[in-house]
């Protein structure tokens, strides 16, 4: 939960787009989901405006949330608290009639098979992207035995197997697959990144966390579909996992304050990271001590 919210907290962008529905809640009656945005308006607020990162106590916030996130003693799926966060957020601001926060954006879904039939492309509205962690034949069970890969380049990867998904073109007997390439049609201005990190393998029938080395790039870009247009972001805040799998571990977060200065968020303690140079620690860079890798990523568009 507190990785969660330093990490929302870390983009003046997005603060300015929820504080912008504040005033409407003031006259909004009180329900339970109403006072539950208030807190978080609040909470989000103090941690944006404060000079230097800040160490904070959500209890006012965990004490309204539904199960199973009001349970402070389980360490939740720090994607689930976005996801779950981002939609209160999303739902006032729809009741409100305002615009939808700024990680919204489009993609165009295309499938085709080997043989190059396709069918009619989809649009469809996305939030964040999960990437994919491809795995070498080298790579053991949560361990990292070849080299690091760059985010842009997973970023730039746009195919995947479909499942069930197969041609009708061809014919019926060969069954043959479809692969789903995606194209972003318009880009978000706020670009969340979840690097898929937890894995069910049927080899061990449980779910394992991928060590690979992602190297976490301070700016990278996104090329629209049809316009060709390239789309630039930087690095604003992330969140890493600590741990060896999903049942175990801890989160911590960082982000870069408007000096460009790097603090690393970490409960109860908070401290600036001077002695390393900026995505060159081990959390930002993937992999390495206290197996601490890059789990979610938050960049900003740039002009």
């Amino acid at each position: 939960m507190n990785a969660a919210l330093q990490l929302l907290a870390a983009s003046p962008l997005f603060i300015q787009s929820v504080s912008a529905a504040a005033p409407f809640l003031l006259t909004t009656p009180q329900t339970p989901e109403v006072s539950l945005v208030k807190i978080l308006l609040d909470i989000l607020n103090g941690l944006h405006r404060s000079e230097r990162a800040r160490i904070l106590n959500p209890t006012r916030l965990v004490k309204l949330l539904p199960p199973p996130f009001h349970d402070r003693a389980t360490e939740h799926d720090a994607h689930e608290v976005l996801y779950f966060l981002k939609s209160k957020l999303d739902d006032c601001k729809r009741i409100l009639n305002m615009p939808p926060l700024p990680f919204q954006g489009s993609v165009i879904n295309i499938l085709k098979c080997r043989c190059g039939h396709s069918k009619e492309p989809v649009a469809a509205i996305f939030n964040d992207i999960s990437i994919s962690i491809p795995l070498d034949a080298s790579d053991g069970i949560g361990v990292t035995a070849s080299g690091p890969i760059q985010l842009q380049s997973l970023l730039d990867i746009t195919h995947k197997d479909h499942e069930g998904a197969h041609c009708d073109a061809c014919s019926p007997m060969q069954n043959v697959p479809m692969t789903e390439q995606s194209f972003v049609k318009t880009a978000p201005n706020l670009l969340l990144l979840q690097l898929k990190r937890f894995s069910y393998m049927e080899s061990v029938r449980r779910t394992v966390k991928i060590m690979k080395q992602i190297e976490c790039n301070e700016r990278i870009h996104i090329i629209l579909h049809e316009t060709n247009e390239v789309v630039n972001y930087r690095y604003r805040a992330s969140i890493s996992h600590n741990g060896t799998s999903s049942n175990n571990g801890h989160y911590v977060a960082y982000k870069i304050d408007p000096s460009d200065k790097l603090y690393e968020m970490n409960d109860s303690q908070c401290q600036e990271i001077k002695e390393k140079q900026m995505f060159e620690s081990q959390a930002l860079f993937g992999g390495g001590t206290d197996n601490e890798t890059p789990y979610i990523l938050l960049y900003e568009r740039t002009v």
